[in-house]
């Protein structure tokens, strides 16, 4: 129904914040979106493309590991889009982050950012 899909997207969106949807009329409209979108854009490596998530079959334990922490960080009020991976560069583990003093995670992040992890932390 209706509704029911109407929520769903709501609850994409709630949970995905970096989703981005396009809706078109039809299929012929879909595709003139995509090609203004792209326009100006070289066209995709097939090669390329195809290797990207060809070892997805691999995942190790650690990847899954890795992909959840990745999933609590961005969630830590202080940590956006722009900080996430110079924080995952900086420090090697969740449990790391949160012993750092204060006055190191202000360094990494910023003064208004790092003061709400840390109080957040700590």
């Amino acid at each position: 129904s209706l509704a029911n899909t109407m929520s769903k997207l709501a609850l994409l969106v709630l949970h995905f914040p970096g989703l981005r949807i396009v809706w078109a009329r039809s299929p012929h409209h879909a595709a003139e979106i995509l090609d203004g979108l792209k326009s100006g854009r070289p066209e995709p490596d097939p090669d390329v493309a195809a290797s990207i998530g060809a070892d997805s079959a691999d995942t190790t334990h650690d990847e899954e590991l890795n992909y959840a922490a990745a999933q609590v960080l961005q969630r830590l009020p202080g940590v956006t889009r722009e900080n996430m991976g110079v924080i995952a560069r900086e420090v090697e583990s969740l449990s790391e982050l949160a012993a750092l003093p204060r006055a190191r995670i202000v360094e990494i992040i910023g003064e208004t950012n790092g003061r709400k992890l840390w109080e957040f932390l700590h």
